[in-house]
């Protein structure tokens, strides 16, 4: 990664001063992810409260309960515009988009053991999480390996990451299909429906993230993306060293 240049994620900085990676725009995602996770815990705890092991899975919802507060924390001590709020709500937005993908499984599980097709269901969707993780995983390692500024490259590039992506919704939905049809879950179509939308938002979040990553990245290591960047003179300076020092 050390041959990569600021110039590589010129991309990036556009959107951390005006788009969607800028600090009003991850107020917005986090705002969203909590309000998302907040439904989707208190559905889940609605219906835990009426299982018989309760007492089991409580503290996961304290848990729950404390990320929340945390999340709502991290929002309400962001609302000035500095460096470190900014870095703040980069590094929430990857945590909160891997927590706001994962909240939904609590409430699905739940409906497994509830309708007692844990057996059926537990299997594809364990495969499916671990599909998702290894394309997470693939798009970052991809972006820092082949990342180029260039625009001809770099619409190459984009190119190649989608089609990854649409082959592996494809696969989803075969996935989905055949193994709804070899098992005869089409007359638990509530479940099948609830688990088809759910990781529906778990490959969108996952893909999105990775420019949540990105953009972390860029704040850590490139202090003039930030928000209050170091003046011009200074750091040119200070970089200058740090690349002499380099090839010392």
């Amino acid at each position: 990664m050390t041959q990569l240049t600021e110039k590589d994620f010129a991309y990036i900085k556009s959107d951390l001063q005006n788009g969607r990676l800028s600090m009003s725009g991850m107020r917005l995602f986090l705002i969203g992810a909590f309000v998302f996770s907040l439904i989707m815990v208190g559905i889940a705890l609605f219906w835990a409260m009426q299982a018989p092991f309760w007492d089991s899975i409580k503290p996961l919802f304290i848990v729950e309960a404390v990320l929340l507060a945390i999340q709502l924390l991290i929002l309400l001590s962001s609302l000035t515009k500095n460096n470190v709020a900014q870095l703040m709500l980069s590094f929430s937005m990857i945590i909160f988009a891997y927590k706001m993908v994962l909240d939904p499984f609590i409430l699905l599980f739940l409906m497994f053991v509830g309708y007692e097709v844990y057996d059926v269901y537990a299997p594809i969707t364990f495969i499916l999480m671990g599909l998702g993780i290894l394309l997470h995983i693939y798009f970052i390692v991809n972006e820092f390996i082949y990342l180029k500024a260039r625009k001809k490259k770099r619409k190459k590039k984009k190119e190649t990451k989608i089609s990854f992506v649409f082959v592996g919704f494809i696969f989803f939905i075969v996935s989905i299909t055949g193994y709804a049809v070899r098992n005869n879950l089409f007359g638990d179509f509530e479940t099948l429906f609830f688990l088809v939308i759910v990781f529906i938002i778990y490959f969108a979040v996952l893909y999105g993230a990775v420019d949540f990553i990105i953009a972390a990245y860029c704040l850590v290591r490139f202090p003039s993306f930030r928000i209050n960047p170091p003046k011009q003179k200074h750091y040119r300076k200070h970089h200058d060293k740090k690349m002499i020092n380099k090839r010392r």
